[in-house]
């Protein structure tokens, strides 16, 4: 909870006249385009699979346990990002 404190802290920006808080406010409500959300996901998929390609292509054990952890962290972005995307969909009503 220190780096709350110290973002509440900030002072206001001098272009835009806000502290930290509002600006983080004011992205959260900027409508998302499902396009790049769309395009986000497939970015990630192949970053996957990208990985998946480098674990089957490496021989020394110590890049083993970097390409496992490559694919374990390019499937938590991916999931992650489906799960916002059927989120914002379900609370949109939308597909």
């Amino acid at each position: 909870m220190k780096w709350l404190k110290a973002i509440r802290k900030t002072p206001k920006n001098k272009v835009t006249g806000r502290g930290p808080k509002k600006i983080l406010d004011a992205i959260r409500r900027t409508p998302k385009d499902p396009l790049d959300e769309i395009a986000l996901i497939n970015d990630a998929m192949m970053e996957w699979r990208a990985a998946v390609d480098y674990f089957q292509q490496v021989t020394d054990p110590m890049m083993i346990d970097h390409a496992i952890f490559r694919i374990n962290a390019a499937k938590c972005r991916y999931e992650y990002l489906v799960r916002c995307r059927k989120n914002a969909a379900g609370e949109t009503g939308q597909a």
